[in-house]
């Protein structure tokens, strides 16, 4: 596996090329569109600190440790999500200067010694209040079905902050979430968490915490996140677009 990953970083280094659009990209957060313009390629990695969700097996956890992906855009309101094949696509409903308002469906396909199929769906809205300051709000539906052993279970998550501009390449998003969860999944638990604790009941939970986002360039981000409940985690995310 890692060194599919190599090969695959190796791969896009070599062949990517920065485009004019790519240069042109907004360089504030608060500026930058849902969906990337047509033509353009965006590439992320995410590392997290710490288990966001826990399932049946205690050796997985959702996001992976290191989750690599990348994203195509067909058109300036529609792009595809890939991770060696695509996996996923991401609109733009609207986009004028006061709202945005797009959704992401992504496939997640578990490891074959722990199979399972879950897919996303991830609505987005951003509704900008001033120069400086957005409202930006997401919704994460997670449904998982499992093949060994068999089952389901959903993980709805809302979340919601001010997204705030403080300085030309820095802004700051504290945020509020609502989690609703049914079934052998558990979203902010650490590795604590007892099997036992998880059965086919639902749940609820009202996590909180803040990213931090910083623009390197018009063409590089990266996102910083701290989230608190019965716990601390973090998760680190790196953007890069051509």
């Amino acid at each position: 596996m890692a060194k599919a990953l190599i090969i695959l970083l190796l791969f896009i280094s070599i062949a990517c090329s920065t485009s004019q659009k790519a240069r042109e990209y907004p360089e504030k957060i608060i500026d930058q569109p849902y969906t990337i313009a047509k033509g353009m390629n965006q590439f992320f990695g995410n590392y997290s600190f710490g288990y966001s969700k826990w399932t049946l097996n205690p050796d997985v956890s959702y996001p992976l440790p290191l989750n690599l992906y990348w994203e195509h855009a067909l058109s300036d309101n529609f792009s595809m999500v890939w991770l060696i094949m695509p996996l996923g696509v991401k609109y733009r409903f609207l986009d004028k200067p006061n709202i945005q308002l797009g959704i992401t469906f992504f496939l997640h396909l578990g490891p074959p010694e722990n199979f399972y199929f879950s897919p996303y769906l991830l609505p987005y809205l951003k509704i900008r209040l001033s120069e400086q300051i957005a409202l930006e709000t997401l919704l994460n539906i997670q449904g998982v079905t499992r093949f060994k052993p068999t089952g389901k279970d959903v993980s709805i998550t809302l979340s919601t902050g001010p997204l705030l501009q403080l300085h030309n390449d820095i802004a700051l998003r504290p945020w509020l979430s609502f989690v609703y969860e049914y079934g052998f999944i558990a979203t902010y638990n650490s590795e604590k968490l007892e099997h036992k604790e998880l059965d086919n009941s639902g749940r609820s939970k009202v996590p909180y915490g803040i990213d931090l986002r910083y623009s390197l360039s018009r063409q590089v981000t990266v996102n910083l996140t701290y989230s608190r409940i019965n716990f601390g985690y973090g998760l680190a995310q790196f953007s890069y677009r051509w």
